[in-house]
């Protein structure tokens, strides 16, 4: 898509150690020459260290755009900006400050840490009006989707902000097609005796219930049941705590029976360790060595997208919350390993009791991470969850598949500390208390489903939608669209007969969208939604109604919706200058209502429209010598125009001086006077006198502010008329 000279492309990724290895990976990997920039918030890194160069600054990252991008030819090398996501606040401000160009793609890779509070950092990169881009490609592995109806939150199933899902590949996909490792899930059980054992061997004293000693040791115990049971020579642990996980990688020999000098290599990383340091323990974990075998135990520090050697098991040594979080982990494992000589295995250890009830402990809180290990992994692949219910899954091709794994082996194993099978009445009880957190009553879901269908007529509700009464029918109708293939014949067919109820989860996003959107034009009365426009929980409907417009263009919309959008009155698909006209029309009433033409660059208008950015969007569009002659010709027929972005600056702290005298009767702005668009206007007027002090006031700038009733040179002479008047 970038194919030419004179174009930029923008990498954004979550960290610094990710953004190197990707600059190196692109670089080895481009079929084009890169000329690489690395713009990032952290100073401490140097030019030295990416052998590029570097900047944390707004203007410097504009100047070598302009520099590199328009000198450059199409044999030239392409202009690729790699960024972190903490930074891209600076990269928007880049646009707005000092004319950084449109980037032709950009690339948001672990797009799901842009997902999130509008306001946020992370998600500067979903605004068009921020971030200028022809196109932007969202890469994720871990879908991130909004859980509450009443959070303000992005979801990735917003198309309108995220775009549409092309390519999409599952996991179950994935590993039948050779590009990802199967795996096998291993429960390993561990009792009291083997965990007093195991505390006397590491020198502990007399264990208590439930303490962090009884849990560390349960973990120790289970790496090495792994290690007998699979003969797997590089594990990464997962902990939560960096003093517990040095703990475990101390005293991890003394337990697992080996002592110094054996081939148990033994190694802990956190936030804090070097990154030498951290380099050198992954080397000795992707090459332990003959008959050795390693185990490196991390804390929060090699994070998502970063390249760790290939492994033949992970551990969680402690519960993981987190959906995303969990996935990232497994990812580490499913790498494929020519060198492996079996399926990744899932370590996942757990308390048992053989004299109490199995029931109740498999229900228990020293089982969850076993569950939402089984259930977050489920949502990814289809063949573990027909395994987990008892049914054939289907392949990529619509062929019927068992639920075991290649060589029919099942895919969730439950072990003792010997490595030997653990009861069956275990693993039934795990596999049954999975299931029905997985299906709770499918009846009772439908008949929701069905009394919904009758109040709305149709199904267009979120998959966070939460009934009045409490039920998570969001929920429910996710977890029916995701098992499909599980479903039995006759709830596929209950479900297929419902009006309105889809299969496609983006279909049904679709509507939700265009039912909002009905709402919206009802309510004012047309369907010129303003450019930018969002609503209160962050759906951008400003951007939704050009998207279905583009599509159309294209040939991509499908018949059923643009028969819906042609049913709403006003609809065009050639909106010609409608959306320019809106945009000169609220700035002729602000003109009228202000006595200025420049509104400050952020603000808003009453109804929601953008006027600030609007008006700015001409100025840079004058500069560049994409506007006609018309519009020219209208915008300088407006009182107070000027082209100069130095001085819309000007007057927009006059207009909005202006606002404040009518507003307050006075012209005496306190230093720290912020306006409800957030421009420092007591610092603007503050300015405005120091310049005249100093003689670098126009005279028609003095003139304007002399010619305001109320004005004073003198700060505490407008403090007297505030308080006179």
């Amino acid at each position: 898509m970038a194919c030419h000279g004179r174009s930029a492309i923008l990498v954004l990724v979550p960290s610094i150690p990710l953004l190197k290895q990707t600059m190196e990976s692109w670089t080895a990997h481009s079929a084009r020459p890169i000329e690489a920039f690395v713009f990032c918030h952290d100073r401490k890194i140097s030019t030295a260290e990416f052998q590029v160069p570097v900047a944390t600054r707004p203007e410097v990252l504009a100047e070598w755009m302009r520099r590199t991008v328009q000198s450059s030819r199409p044999t030239d090398p392409q202009a690729v900006v790699f960024a972190t996501y903490h930074s891209s606040p600076k990269i928007a401000a880049a646009h707005r400050d000092h004319g950084l160009a449109p980037f032709h793609v950009t690339v948001a890779d672990e797009a799901h840490r842009a997902a999130g509070e509008l306001g946020a950092a992370f998600a500067t990169v979903v605004d068009d009006t921020k971030i200028h881009s022809a196109v932007r490609i969202f890469l994720t592995a871990t879908l991130r989707v909004r859980r509450d109806d009443n959070s303000t939150a992005l979801c990735m199933e917003n198309e309108a902000a995220f775009g549409p899902v092309i390519a999409p590949l599952g996991v179950r996909e994935a590993i039948d097609q050779g590009l990802l490792s199967d795996y096998e899930i291993a429960i390993v059980t561990v009792t009291n005796d083997q965990i007093r054992d195991a505390m006397h061997a590491r020198g502990d004293t007399a264990p208590q219930p439930q303490c962090a000693g009884e849990q560390l040791a349960a973990v120790q115990v289970a790496v090495g049941a792994a290690r007998a049971a699979y003969g797997l020579s590089r594990m990464m642990v997962f902990h939560n705590r960096v003093a517990i996980s040095r703990d475990f990688t101390s005293g991890l020999a003394d337990v697992v029976g080996t002592g110094p000098g054996s081939g148990l290599i033994a190694m802990h990383v956190d936030g804090t360790t070097s990154t030498t340091s951290r380099q050198k323990y992954l080397d000795k974990l992707e090459h332990p060595g003959d008959e050795k075998w390693a185990v490196l135990s991390s804390v929060r520090c090699l994070g998502e997208g970063i390249d760790v050697p290939s492994l033949d098991g992970i551990v969680f040594a402690a519960p993981r919350t987190s959906t995303i979080d969990i996935t990232q982990c497994v990812g580490r494992a499913l790498r494929l390993a020519p060198d492996r000589p079996g399926r990744a295995v899932i370590v996942l250890p757990v308390f048992a009791d053989d004299r109490g009830d199995l029931t109740q402990q498999v229900a228990g809180s020293g089982y969850k991470h076993v569950y939402r290990t089984l259930i977050a992994l489920a949502d990814q692949d289809s063949a573990l969850a027909g395994e987990l219910a008892g049914t054939p899954a289907r392949g990529t091709a619509g062929r019927a598949r068992g639920n075991r794994a290649r060589g029919g082996q099942p895919r969730i194993k439950v072990l003792t500390a010997d490595g030997a099978p653990a009861m069956d009445e275990l693993r039934a009880a795990i596999q049954l208390r999975t299931l029905q957190i997985l299906t709770p009553g499918w009846d009772y879901g439908y008949q929701r489903l069905l009394e919904y269908v009758d109040a709305h007529g149709d199904c267009a509700f979120t998959n966070s939608y939460i009934t009045d009464d409490g039920y998570p029918l969001g929920a429910w109708a996710r977890g029916q669209r995701q098992r499909r293939d599980n479903l039995t014949d006759e709830h596929r067919e209950k479900l297929q007969s419902v009006p309105g109820w889809t299969w496609n989860r983006f279909e049904s996003a679709w509507m939700e969208s265009y039912q909002r959107f009905v709402q919206w034009s009802t309510k004012h009365g047309h369907v010129k939604v303003p450019r930018g426009y969002r609503t209160s929980d962050g759906f951008c409907m400003g951007q939704w109604p050009s998207i279905q417009r583009r599509e159309y263009r294209a040939g991509t919309l499908d018949q059923r919706r643009v028969e819906l959008l042609e049913a709403l009155p006003g609809w065009s698909w050639e909106p010609g200058r409608s959306g320019w006209d809106i945009g000169y029309s609220h700035l002729e009433e602000f003109i009228s209502d202000v006595g200025s033409a420049s509104p400050s660059q952020t603000y808003v208008t009453a109804s929601g429209y953008r006027l600030g950015f609007w008006v700015a969007a001409q100025r840079q569009s004058y500069q560049r010598h994409l506007l006609s002659p018309e519009r020219i010709a209208a915008l300088e027929a407006l009182a107070g125009w000027t082209w100069s972005v130095r001085e819309a600056r000007w007057q927009s702290g006059l207009a909005e001086l202006l606002r404040y005298r009518v507003e307050h009767g006075h012209l005496h702005v306190p230093q720290n006077y912020l306006t409800p668009s957030g421009d420092r206007l007591g610092v603007w007027v503050s300015n405005q006198r120091v310049a005249k002090r100093s003689g670098q006031l126009s005279p028609e700038r003095v003139r304007a502010l002399e010619a305001l009733d109320g004005w004073s040179w003198w700060a505490y002479t407008a403090r007297m008329d505030a308080l006179v008047s």
